[in-house]
C-alpha cells in the first residue's frame, strides 16, 4: 500500500513529519467527520462545487433526489 506523508508545524515552533500507509479519509469541509457525499452546486457547465460533506452539514434538496449542497449553496438553492 502507498505511503503517504506530511509536514507539518508543530504548536511550540518546531516541525515533523507524519507518515500514513492507509487510505485516505476525506473530512467533511466544516468539522472532522469523514465525508459522505459532495456538493452538487454546479459553479460551471459541468462542474460542480464537489465539497465534501458529512451528513451533518450536507443539505439535502427536498425535490430533487440525490442533491446535497454544501450550507454556503443551499441558501441560493433552496
Amino acid at each position: 500500500m502507498p505511503r503517504r506523508c506530511e509536514f507539518i508545524t508543530l504548536a511550540g515552533g518546531g516541525s515533523a513529519i507524519i507518515c500514513h500507509s492507509g487510505p485516505r479519509i476525506v473530512k467533511c469541509a466544516y468539522c472532522n467527520k469523514p465525508h459522505s457525499v459532495l456538493c452538487d452546486f454546479e459553479i460551471a457547465t459541468g462542474k460542480t462545487c464537489d465539497k465534501p460533506l458529512c451528513r451533518d452539514h450536507a443539505e439535502h434538496h427536498p425535490e430533487k433526489g440525490d442533491i446535497d449542497y454544501c450550507p454556503e449553496h443551499r441558501a441560493v438553492n433552496i
